[in-house]
């Protein structure tokens, strides 16, 4: 995510789009993002239902565009697409180069819906999940969890951006993982308190991780 200029954002047309939209609006005012805003309709066997299903959804999703636009959020596309919806928000995203897909987990607070789930594991663009429910939207804290990889690099260097960007702090957590004797040996070299060494190993492979990100005066803890 080298910037924040275009986001995809998928409407499902249900309650949980209110946190959905509050927060992509606070996006585009802090990065400057345009938004193409997209509803899939799946189709169905009933084509005169379909149509006149299309069509009242179709009202909604410009409703839905006309508040980004009221609130200061710049709209690049409204688009209305028929077919399976994750595949159909997957394309869409790389069809316009999106530097970022938003869309709500669903209606469930406590889970994520089968199509935000699908959406996170396939995309390879970043993915904001957002769950319904009474909150601020407003970023004020990032949590990055990291564990030393190229793929948890990218993930914090997304997250320092996103921080610098909202003027959040932005905490970094590391779990050390919990591995039998014979495991910490291995991986140690040593057989004597071998997990004592594993641990320490662990650490210092972190902070030598941390030493190397540049956090561009982003405020940020561990």
């Amino acid at each position: 995510m080298h910037s924040l200029k275009s986001i995809l954002v998928a409407t499902n047309l249900t309650s949980a789009n209110e946190q959905l939209i509050e927060t992509v609006v606070n996006f585009s005012w802090s990065f400057g993002s345009r938004l193409t805003v997209l509803h899939v309709h799946p189709q169905t066997q009933f084509a005169i239902l379909d149509d006149y299903s299309k069509q009242l959804e179709g009202r909604l999703t410009e409703e839905i565009a006309q508040r980004f636009s009221n609130d200061h959020a710049g709209v690049n596309e409204i688009a209305i697409e028929t077919g399976p919806p994750v595949a159909t928000i997957l394309r869409k995203a790389n069809e316009i180069d999106a530097d970022l897909i938003a869309l709500a987990t669903g209606d469930d607070p406590w889970r994520v819906g089968p199509i935000a789930q699908a959406v996170i594991e396939h995309a390879s663009q970043p993915v904001l999940a957002v769950r319904p429910g009474h909150h601020n939207a407003k970023v004020q804290t990032l949590l990055c969890p990291v564990d030393t990889s190229n793929t948890s690099k990218r993930g914090l260097m997304n997250a320092i951006r996103l921080a610098k960007g909202f003027g959040a702090h932005l905490h970094v957590v590391s779990v050390l993982p919990e591995v039998s004797w014979l495991t910490a040996a291995e991986q140690s070299g040593q057989l004597a308190h071998a997990r004592n060494a594993f641990a320490g190993q662990w650490v210092e492979r972190l902070n030598q991780f941390l030493a190397e990100v540049d956090f561009e005066d982003v405020p940020w803890t561990q």
